[in-house]
C-alpha cells in the first residue's frame, strides 16, 4: 500500500478523539489571521514554522500559550470553534472529549460568564447545524 492510499484509508476510519484542546486545533492561516489582528503584520513564514515546532511537552506548552494570547475579544473565540468543525470533519472524528483552559481567558478580562458558556454554547450550535446537513 502506498502512503497516499494508507493516508485515505486512515482518513475514512471514523474516529475518536479524547483529549482535545480546543486552542490547539486552529490552522495555519487562522493563527496567521490572529497574529495580525494583534500585531498589524502576518507571521513569517519561519515563526509559523518555529511556533508549531516542538518535540517535547514544554515546546507544545508554549506554543499553545503563544496561541492563546491571540485571543482578545470574544469574536476571536469564533475561530476555535470553526477550527475544531473543520478538524473533526477533515479527519473522520465521530466523537471528541474537548478541553478549553478559561483561566488564560479570564486573565485577559473576558468575563466568567463568557468563559464559561461561550465555546460550550457554540460547539452545541455547531454540532446541530452538522447534524442538520
Amino acid at each position: 500500500m502506498d502512503k497516499r492510499d494508507f493516508y485515505s484509508l486512515l482518513k475514512a476510519v471514523p474516529k475518536a478523539e479524547i483529549h482535545l484542546h480546543q486552542e490547539a486545533v486552529p490552522e495555519r492561516k487562522i493563527i496567521n489571521k490572529l497574529y495580525k489582528k494583534c500585531s498589524g503584520r502576518e507571521m513569517t513564514e519561519a515563526e509559523l514554522n518555529n511556533l508549531f515546532s516542538y518535540s517535547d511537552l514544554e515546546g507544545f506548552l508554549q506554543s499553545f500559550m503563544s496561541v492563546q494570547r491571540m485571543f482578545t475579544e470574544e469574536k476571536d473565540l469564533r475561530f476555535i470553534i470553526d477550527a475544531l468543525d473543520s478538524y473533526v470533519a477533515a479527519n473522520n472524528i465521530v466523537y471528541a472529549e474537548t478541553f478549553f483552559a478559561p483561566s488564560s481567558l479570564l486573565k485577559k478580562g473576558f468575563t466568567l460568564h463568557t468563559a464559561l458558556t461561550f465555546l460550550p454554547r457554540a460547539l452545541r450550535k455547531s454540532r446541530k447545524s452538522a447534524v442538520a446537513q
